[in-house]
């Protein structure tokens, strides 16, 4: 009887040797997915950070709802707005290209029977040539009761 019972010890370490080794070479097949970031992303993720950082920032004159209004709303005004470029030229990589522009959805929206978009479409920046792959970021702002559509367009080399 004592040789049965041996044997029956015998059996469950052999067995759960077995288990762990068949749990230990199965873990070793065991891997994470792994998502790579593409430039296509990073940029694209970068032109949206610039206008959601400069949208949660507050208007300096405490007119406007955000720093985003403020610097489209110099832009109508004065049809360029140099510290919105130079913030935007600053916090893209060197050598990145990119378009601002907006669009007036309240005026095209009135009169979208006998215009096109192009007419309420205006351009605050242009580079002299867009060469590259283009990663387009827009936001939506709203000025003295008028909507505007904010479109950062940036251009890069894959390369």
């Amino acid at each position: 009887m004592n040789d049965h019972a041996q044997l029956h010890t015998l059996e469950v370490v052999i067995v759960a040797g077995i288990l762990l080794t068949s749990i230990y070479f199965v873990k070793g097949f065991d891997f994470s997915p792994q998502t790579e970031i593409s430039m296509e992303n990073k940029i694209e993720t970068l032109g949206d950070s610039i206008l959601q950082s400069l949208e949660a920032l507050p208007d300096p004159e405490e007119e406007l709802s955000s720093l985003l209004a403020r610097y489209l709303d110099d832009s109508i005004e004065n049809n360029q707005n140099e510290s919105f470029i130079e913030f935007i030229a600053s916090t893209l990589p060197d050598g990145t290209l990119f378009n601002i522009s907006y669009i007036n959805i309240s005026g095209y929206k009135i009169n979208s029977m006998i215009s096109s978009i192009k007419e309420y479409t205006h351009v605050i920046y242009e580079p002299v040539v867009e060469f590259g792959t283009e990663s387009v970021s827009n936001r939506i702002v709203v000025i003295n009761g008028l909507i505007y559509r904010i479109i950062l367009k940036i251009f890069y080399n894959l390369g």
